[in-house]
């Protein structure tokens, strides 16, 4: 895999995980993306295109986003090096 290809797949991987972590999150609190939307101050299209991964999500959303559902955002980057 070309360094391209493996950039292109660490980000759509990081965009499924956040946005399945969040609707997991949705479902286990009982909110609709309605009421996230309603929370949020946006329309229910903008949460759905979040969530869907078809509209980029900023940190600084992800945090309007766990703030709305009551969580708090926890990032992990690894650092040093990687194990062999």
């Amino acid at each position: 895999m070309s360094n391209a290809e493996q950039r292109l797949y660490a980000r759509e991987s990081l965009i499924y995980t956040v946005t399945e972590d969040l609707l997991v999150i949705l479902e286990d609190k009982g909110v609709s993306k309605s009421e996230l939307a309603r929370r949020l101050g946006k329309s229910r299209a903008y949460v759905t295109q979040v969530l869907s991964g078809s509209r980029n999500m900023t940190l600084g959303s992800l945090s309007d986003f766990c703030f709305a559902l009551g969580i708090e955002p926890k990032v992990f980057l690894p650092v040093g090096p990687e194990p062999v």
